[in-house]
């Protein structure tokens, strides 16, 4: 079992274990199974409803029976998400900030 007291090395460890690990082919979609990241990987069930409940950034999510798992973005391995094309509105609004960032 994973150390529960580390949530950010567990979020880290989840993190690329859905977005970077070449030795395990995800589903279509991007997903993994729970039962693989419990059995094979050393988590809990609980600990992965507290990181997908709780990561502030939004990076994973379950299915409708939290059978699977993905994260939303930054992958590194081929994944097709399966996102529905759509046409960009005439106007586009970019949300960055006017302050300089420091060096």
């Amino acid at each position: 079992m994973k150390n529960s007291s580390n949530k950010t090395k567990d979020s880290h460890d989840l993190s690329y274990l859905l977005r970077h690990d070449k030795t395990c082919k995800l589903e279509t979609g991007g997903w993994r199974s729970v039962e693989n990241l419990v059995h094979e990987q050393g988590f809990t069930f609980e600990q992965l409803c507290d990181l997908v409940a709780n990561d502030s950034k939004g990076r994973f999510e379950f299915n409708d029976d939290k059978t699977k798992i993905r994260a939303l973005y930054g992958h590194s391995v081929p994944v097709e998400m399966n996102y529905a094309c759509c046409t960009p509105p005439e106007i586009l609004y970019h949300g960055t900030s006017m302050m300089p960032t420091l060096p």
